[in-house]
């Protein structure tokens, strides 16, 4: 990001493929152990404080709450930018 000239804009981190999610077994004789895809949401979320979503193109998961999390976040950079312009809101 800072090769971007973006390391002071906020990030959306978008994990993708979330169906494609298995838990992996260290060794035979270990029981597979995963982090649930809520608990890596949090974890993800705490160390970065930064919104996290994990998405399924593949079988629509949580696209209409990407699509809100995005509006959301364009309507707050709308609102500060162009405060007297109501179009989003």
């Amino acid at each position: 990001m800072k090769e971007l000239g973006a390391i002071d804009k906020q990030m959306i981190t978008v994990f993708n493929k979330i169906d494609a999610y298995q838990p992996i077994q260290v060794h035979a004789e270990d029981e597979a152990h995963q982090l649930t895809l809520e608990e890596f949401k949090n974890s993800w979320m705490a160390n970065n404080n930064s919104p996290a979503i994990f998405i399924s193109a593949l079988h629509k998961e949580n696209i209409d709450e990407f699509r809100k999390l995005l509006y959301d976040h364009i309507v707050a950079i709308h609102s500060v930018r162009y405060p007297y312009d109501h179009l989003l809101y």
